[in-house]
């Protein structure tokens, strides 16, 4: 029995020893930081839209399930559709510098919208933009370590996301009691803004191809 923990604690031991080699992986850490940057400002977004869209937007619940709705249909034909377009003409350095600024000028935005039609209207270039950028951050994170760690990597970016999907609803709701709706939305464009300014200081990953750097972390790994 003594064995047999001991060797579930080495299994442990070597399991998250891998998961902290991943993090050190120097090409895949700006990418990490992006992830944690625009996934805050999203749940900050999705936390105050979900609080104020009755007494903000005077929304009753089938309005706001039709609200909802489009963003799921809008996300829909932007994964399947608006990216290629994008990346077939278009570098992944500008794609994502230009998502960010759409992002940046629709957060302060959506205070001003009064009824369900304006909203889905601030709404639309949020979710295109973030739609585009899962995808491109994505498909960084995995090209930057190498082909055995890249389930790691995916992991590594939803446990991220789950992260912010806890932190931010507090944040958002007392962002809302103690100030307004409008100062959290403009806390989500501060956020995005300081990830347009990381995604510019870290441009020299842009122009390296995927996988370039990864047999040489391998190598270390091993």
């Amino acid at each position: 029995q003594q064995q047999q923990q001991q060797q579930s604690e080495s299994g442990l031991q070597a399991y998250f020893g891998g998961i902290v080699r991943v993090m050190k992986i120097k090409q895949l850490q700006p990418w990490l930081v992006l992830n944690l940057l625009l996934g805050v400002a999203m749940q900050l977004f999705q936390s105050g839209l979900d609080m104020v869209a009755q007494s903000h937007y005077h929304l009753d619940e089938a309005a706001y399930g039709s609200v909802l709705s489009f963003v799921g249909v809008a996300g829909m034909v932007c994964n399947v559709l608006v990216v290629g377009f994008l990346t077939a003409r278009f570098s992944k350095r500008r794609i994502v510098l230009g998502m960010l600024v759409i992002m940046a000028a629709a957060f302060p935005a959506l205070p001003l919208a009064t009824d369900r039609n304006s909203l889905l209207i601030a709404v639309a270039p949020i979710v295109l933009a973030m739609s585009v950028l899962r995808i491109v951050i994505i498909s960084f994170m995995t090209s930057s370590v190498p082909q055995h760690h890249t389930g790691t990597a995916i992991g590594l970016s939803h446990g991220i996301s789950s992260f912010c999907g806890v932190v931010s609803p507090t944040v958002a709701g007392l962002v809302i009691q103690h100030h307004s709706f409008q100062a959290s939305c403009l806390l989500s464009a501060v956020l995005v803004v300081a990830a347009a300014v990381h995604t510019y200081r870290i441009k020299a990953s842009f122009h390296s191809e995927p996988g370039q750097d990864a047999p040489q972390q391998q190598k270390k790994d091993d």
